[in-house]
């Protein structure tokens, strides 16, 4: 692993959460998304609340 501000690795502990799949077809159907662009949207905003829920870390991405 690398500590923050440099680029010597170290031993660490990482531990690896397998979320749930998200369904593609079924959530274009559930939340009628016929446009692509906007199902890789929902399908970005679903992922980054999967990573969020088990990170430890602030959604700095939505600050402002």
């Amino acid at each position: 692993m690398l500590r923050d501000g440099t680029w010597f690795p170290r031993r660490g502990t990482l531990t690896v959460t397998v979320g749930e799949s998200i369904d593609t077809p079924a959530l274009r159907e559930r939340e009628g998304l016929a446009d692509e662009w906007q199902l890789a949207l929902r399908l970005r905003d679903l992922s980054r609340e999967q990573v969020l829920r088990h990170c430890g870390e602030p959604d700095t991405g939505q600050e402002g």
